[in-house]
């Protein structure tokens, strides 16, 4: 009798215990200028959870980020020339998440650049030329 509790349990209950999954989610959505609502291609999108996915726009700023866990994950947009953001994010089971951003531009404040002519165009550009040198 034991035998044979022990080759049911073995046989029915426990490979189904095995094949237990965790419920993930998609979460969708296009990335945008705020002022032009321009999409942004090529913008990188990190979600931070107990294992890292990431991704990028296409050429018309849409994403998609397949099996997200369920629960509260933070979601990072960069993009050079435009300011980062981060998105706190909240997957729910039978609901696919769909989000619009909008990041905006960053200005970037360098030193002057300054440009001089000084070729003298009497001499010629090739020093070592014999013939039309200039």
């Amino acid at each position: 009798m034991r035998v044979a509790l022990l080759f049911f349990f073995f046989l029915f209950v426990f490979p189904f215990s095995l094949c237990a999954q965790t419920l993930t989610q998609t979460v969708r959505g296009k990335v945008v200028d705020k002022e032009t609502a321009e999409p942004l291609p090529g913008a990188v999108l990190v979600l931070d959870s107990l294992s890292v996915r990431s991704t990028a726009t296409d050429a018309g700023g849409l994403f998609r980020l397949e099996q997200v866990p369920l629960g509260r994950h933070t979601l990072h947009i960069r993009m050079m020339g435009y300011q980062s953001r981060s998105l706190s994010l909240n997957p729910q089971s039978g609901k696919e998440t769909v989000l619009t951003l909008e990041l905006e531009t960053a200005v970037v404040m360098k030193g002057e650049v300054v440009i001089r002519a000084g070729a003298d165009k009497s001499k010629s550009i090739n020093e070592m030329a014999a013939v039309s040198a200039r």
